[in-house]
């Protein structure tokens, strides 16, 4: 599996998560068809776009535990992120586990550094977070975990003419 997929799943499930606790939130009924399954979730990322979207500051720390194969033998990792976003031009990230990377952007560069090999890389970004995290996956293949919540649209990130799926139903976790 690739960065970049990893990336996509653990967006999709923080979106998922979100998805839930404002349902949880609202009541509202289940819905019965595909079609209205598909118009709820809709309408539940449209909601969460339109209220980061406003967020000029936004912090998210997160957990992992996954299993990998080191030496023929299956391990248990922790990973930990911590997530810091300003809107309109700024932002820090930094994670724990096997990699260990930690990268700011102050709205002209980005600095990249991984502490444990002891290197670090600076590159000239846009003016914006939206394109900056573009750059980041198109040109350096450097997604960053959760980023299509810190774009200006997250819906637009999140949701295209050919979504399928939708809502699921509401999960205590």
């Amino acid at each position: 599996m690739t960065l970049r997929q990893r990336t996509a799943m653990v967006s999709r499930a923080a979106l998922a998560g979100s998805i839930a606790i404002s349902l949880q939130a609202c009541g509202a009924r289940e819905p019965a068809t595909d079609a209205e399954r598909l118009a709820r979730g809709r309408e539940l990322v449209q909601q969460m776009s339109a209220r980061l979207a406003t967020a000029t500051n936004v912090s998210v720390t997160t957990t992992e535990m996954r299993d990998v194969l080191r030496s023929g033998a299956k391990t248990s990792v922790s990973l930990q992120g911590e997530y810091v976003m300003r809107r309109p031009d700024r932002f820090y990230t930094r994670s724990t586990g096997p990699r260990g990377l930690e990268a700011w952007y102050d709205g002209k560069m980005v600095t990249v550094a991984a502490h444990q090999e002891k290197v670090f890389a600076q590159a000239p970004m846009p003016e914006t977070i939206d394109r900056t995290l573009d750059a980041l996956a198109e040109r350096y293949d450097l997604p960053l975990p959760l980023a299509d919540l810190f774009y200006s649209s997250p819906e637009k990130a999140l949701l295209s003419e050919t979504t399928t799926g939708g809502y699921a139903g509401t999960e205590s976790v």
